[in-house]
């Protein structure tokens, strides 16, 4: 995702499949906000209602390294994508 100045838009293929637009998004702390995570750039993603619900519901679980790669895990634990 990140191209830096080379591009504005984000596109399709950077959206791992989801297509709803970042001003419909949810910020998701990425450790739990009860289970003392922290409300700042390095624990935040944005998120849309159905993929926000698919990781509280434990369904499926969202990691992101300090240098903001994130990782998608199905329920079973196999990685489904990264980005």
């Amino acid at each position: 995702l990140d191209v830096w100045r080379r591009e504005r838009l984000v596109s399709d293929t950077k959206r791992s499949g989801c297509t709803t637009i970042v001003d419909d998004c949810k910020m998701h702390h990425i450790e739990f906000f009860r289970n003392g995570g922290k409300t700042s750039v390095d624990n935040l993603l944005p998120l849309c209602e159905k993929h926000h619900h698919l990781v509280h519901e434990g369904r499926w679980r969202l990691t992101m390294t300090s240098g903001r790669v994130a990782t998608w895990r199905r329920p079973d634990g196999t990685i489904w994508h990264t980005c």
